[in-house]
């Protein structure tokens, strides 16, 4: 579930305020030197007019705010445990997590990531399952492979392409004699190689989209 790689609670460690999905840590930013609240004027103090305010939905210790300095976000590879802070705040409501992803939108980008990662090794198990108990299966009896969401208009794309690859292939399969499929490319018209140059560029454009 997407939702178990979103913050949800963070740590308070000297200047860093550490990130925690459901189980490993996600990122650090640090604090910035001012923690105080503000006074209600319109206008900002100075030097913390390009922060960041978390309002927490609990706390421990004395921070119902938490100002950070956005530039200093750092995501960490998955499976990072470190050493647990000495305050810690989290995020219980969907709402709050929203503000934060839309403060921080390389938490959400790292969330849809690590979602995706795990779901590859899933999908790598059950499709070594599934191929060891039947060895004849094929690919449109395998479960689907895993789509890496922000990215899903591209992967659609390519798939697009492969589909029109496919079908140029099995059309030339009916165009040529067996004699000419066997030559390859020399016994193509010049009408055919343009549509195989074409398709093959395509697919190349759209695989490093």
């Amino acid at each position: 579930m997407l939702t178990n790689y979103f913050p949800h609670t963070a740590d308070i460690d000297g200047r860093w305020l550490i990130f925690y999905d459901r189980t490993f840590a996600l990122a650090r930013v640090e604090l910035h030197e001012d923690q105080e609240p503000e006074d209600g004027s319109l206008l900002s103090r100075l030097g913390t007019e390009n922060v960041v305010d978390i309002f927490p939905d609990d706390w421990e210790g004395d921070h119902m705010l938490v100002r950070v300095k956005p530039e200093t976000l750092r995501v960490f590879e998955r499976g990072v445990i470190p050493d647990r802070g000495d305050e810690q705040i989290y995020f219980d409501r969907e709402k709050s997590i929203e503000f934060l992803l839309d403060d921080f939108p390389a938490l959400k980008v790292e969330a849809y990531r690590r979602a995706y990662l795990d779901a590859v090794t899933r999908w790598d198990r059950e499709v070594a399952s599934t191929s060891q108990a039947n060895p004849d299966v094929t690919n449109d009896e395998l479960p689907p492979q895993p789509v890496f969401e922000p990215a899903r208009s591209e992967w659609e794309a390519w798939q697009a392409a492969l589909a029109e690859r496919d079908a140029l292939y099995e059309r030339l399969d009916r165009e040529l004699t067996p004699e000419a499929r066997k030559q390859g490319r020399p016994a193509l018209n010049a009408e055919q190689c343009a549509a195989v140059d074409t398709i093959s560029k395509k697919i190349q454009i759209r695989a490093e989209a």
